[in-house]
């Protein structure tokens, strides 16, 4: 799974690095604006993560649900939403799908934001990558679960089941922490998260 996570990664890191260096060329940059890009590239980097990641995650619930309930992705996007628009998100149609894919991707990419921006800071992070992204997707479920839903407008779960929490704590670990945390570690320590 890691494997083929990073396969994806490496893909989208050529065709990132060949497009922008065709448009270096063309542009004739001078030095000034690559030094300018390099503050570019860290944001393009955490943009890309989020996406990343929060594609993954995405992905991992619409095929859930499905599996689980039979419903296609619409539903997970209206849930999402919901947490903004409430119930009228369900009785909504595109436009609420729509607000649930923007937030779900909002929210995956401000976690690779604010990873990012501690991953220099904080010498822990960048001790073992695999254990940060672990932990750090625990505390992204935790945090989600226990602070942000229940202030939003969600419905609330009418019971407690342990092996669904398990199940969405593994999804977050695995399709949000470890993304982070590995393209993080990479951007950091080639200078870059596309490859040079």
């Amino acid at each position: 799974m890691l494997h083929s996570m990073a396969s994806v990664c490496r893909l989208i890191s050529k065709v990132w690095l060949i497009y922008t260096s065709k448009q270096q060329a063309m542009s004739g940059q001078s030095m000034r604006s690559i030094e300018i890009s390099k503050h570019g590239n860290l944001l393009v980097s955490i943009l890309l993560t989020g996406l990343i990641a929060g594609f993954l995650d995405g992905l991992a619930a619409v095929l859930d649900t499905w599996i689980r309930v039979g419903s296609g992705p619409a539903g997970v996007f209206k849930f999402i939403a919901s947490g903004v628009y409430g119930k009228e998100a369900f009785s909504g149609g595109t436009t609420m799908i729509i607000a649930g894919i923007f937030f779900h991707l909002f929210i995956a990419t401000s976690w690779a934001f604010l990873f990012f921006i501690l991953f220099p800071r904080l010498k822990i992070l960048q001790k073992n990558k695999y254990v940060v992204g672990i932990i750090y997707g625990i505390l992204i479920w935790s945090f989600m679960n226990r602070v942000v839903l229940p202030l939003a407008n969600t419905p609330k779960a009418s019971s407690f089941n342990i092996l669904q929490v398990l199940k969405a704590m593994t999804y977050i670990i695995l399709f949000v922490g470890l993304p982070i945390s590995l393209l993080a570690n990479h951007y950091y320590r080639k200078g870059s998260m596309f490859l040079k």
